[in-house]
């Protein structure tokens, strides 16, 4: 990709955050915890979102019950539950499944599932994953049937319960968007779970069903597509010499959008908006930047575009450029970064001032010259620049052809975290689409194109149940 992404100098100062001491009930008593609790998803400062600041606050919560269900399956029925709990003062919703199967012992061991992104309009209506079409069904039920109690959180704003939607679409309105903050609002509230957990063994069970009895010593994360940068950033945030008391023991990034926020921008912008960021030089599309006579598109991004484009013959992909939203990388990297700086400007108060220019260099290559000290800033935020904290063993599984979790980025993020003495592994699923199944566009996957979730599915059991401890 040739996109050069720079800051010439650190930003001075940053102010702090109101702290607010707020009484969470643990059974007959009340606990005071100590937060950060934005009423409004406004900030003094980035470093409010700081892996080091999130590493220093408390997480609790009391997860309350709301409703119990029976799912009937040909596999057998099993209890699933839909919980509350605050996180921040919102109101965030979970479901809870329990495997038919007795709890071994030590109680269930535990996979959380953070899913994908759902977007504003979508999230009230979020259906935690029991639509049997949605990425997550085929995954949940995999983990169950392995053993496993699976909790899937909503997160701020997603999920309706009770009639009640659940608190904090104003976050999602705010950061949902290119700027790429809300996923670390999400971890928040993931952590907050989290800590939660031991609030399970107070409730009545008499009342709802049958309990799901955990192991909170395998209490592992897997986390889609936007979940992956979620699932990430509660990892280091959780990591070694934390405030948080249960630790997570595994976790699993399934195509994961976790680079960078800038990087995310400079990718996602132009693949979504303009066929010249995935065509040769001669604007047809060939898997390369350059076409059969030798000239290079220099604003070339990824070979791949998304497999839900209904495709002619591939060698004929010149109506491409008439279909997209613009007509050049350069137009789409202007939308991009000035819709980012305006979300930036108007919610974070120490940034309204930010601007940024973009250029080419002798090469030809766009240059994209950000206010100083952004880029540095928003490297602190996200578990992608954390090595030093991500010291529990992670599986990341992608696609050599998603645009959306990067090969290059998921061995960047092996290769740090490795170095550092973490144990991450890379498993790359050729020619599978964002989901990792084979798409029915054969210009996408090729005849033999194996399906990869049953592969993922198998290494993540292995390493959730300690097999590969």
């Amino acid at each position: 990709m040739g996109l050069l992404l720079t800051s010439l100098a650190l930003v001075n100062g940053c102010k702090g955050q109101a702290r607010t001491d707020v009484s969470v009930e643990a059974g007959d008593t009340a606990v005071k915890h100590t937060f950060t609790r934005w009423s409004a998803p406004v900030l003094d400062s980035l470093d409010a979102l700081s892996i080091e600041t999130l590493r220093q606050r408390t997480y609790a919560a009391e997860i309350k019950v709301q409703q119990s269900r029976t799912f009937a399956s040909a596999a057998g029925d099993h209890q699933y539950y839909f919980g509350s709990y605050l996180s921040d003062g919102l109101q965030n919703y979970v479901r809870v499944d329990v495997p038919s199967t007795a709890a071994p012992v030590g109680g269930y061991p535990v996979v959380i599932f953070v899913h994908g992104w759902v977007g504003e309009q979508a999230a009230p209506a979020y259906n935690f994953e029991l639509n049997e079409a949605s990425a997550g069904a085929p995954i949940i039920k995999a983990y169950l049937e392995a053993g496993f109690v699976v909790l899937t959180p909503g997160l701020r704003g997603h999920g309706t319960v009770s009639g009640r939607a659940a608190d904090g679409l104003e976050f999602l309105r705010a950061w949902d968007n290119r700027s790429y903050l809300s996923p670390i609002f999400y971890a928040i509230d993931v952590l907050n779970l989290v800590a939660g957990l031991e609030s399970l063994g107070r409730i009545d069970w008499q009342a709802w069903g049958p309990e799901p009895r955990l192991d909170r010593t395998r209490i592992n994360i897997m986390g889609y597509s936007q979940g992956g940068d979620v699932a990430l950033t509660a990892l280091a945030i959780a990591g070694e010499n934390s405030t948080l008391k249960t630790s997570i023991h595994a976790a699993s990034i399934w195509a994961g959008c976790f680079a960078s926020r800038l990087e995310q921008a400079a990718v996602y912008g132009p693949m979504q908006d303009t066929a010249m960021a995935f065509t040769a030089g001669d604007g047809r599309w060939n898997g390369s930047d350059r076409a059969d006579n030798g000239k290079r598109n220099m604003d070339f991004v990824f070979p791949y575009p998304g497999d839900w484009i209904v495709n002619p013959s591939p060698a004929d992909w010149t109506w491409q450029t008439k279909s997209w939203q613009l007509p050049t990388v350069e137009a789409s990297l202007r939308k991009t970064y000035s819709a980012m700086y305006a979300h930036l400007r108007a919610g974070i108060v120490d940034l309204k001032d930010i601007q940024y220019t973009l250029e080419r260099d002798e090469q030809g290559l766009i240059r994209i010259l950000h206010t100083p000290g952004l880029v540095e800033q928003l490297e602190r935020l996200g578990g992608y620049h954390a090595a030093q904290y991500l010291s529990e063993p992670i599986n990341l599984h992608h696609s050599d052809r998603d645009f959306y979790s990067l090969p290059e980025w998921n061995a960047d993020l092996k290769k740090r975290v490795n170095a550092a003495g973490g144990r991450v592994s890379d498993f790359v699923y050729p020619g599978t689409n964002h989901r990792l199944a084979v798409s029915p566009q054969d210009w996408f996957s090729p005849a033999g194109t194996v399906d990869g979730r049953p592969a993922m599915l198998a290494r993540d059991i292995a390493l959730f149940s300690g097999r590969q401890d």
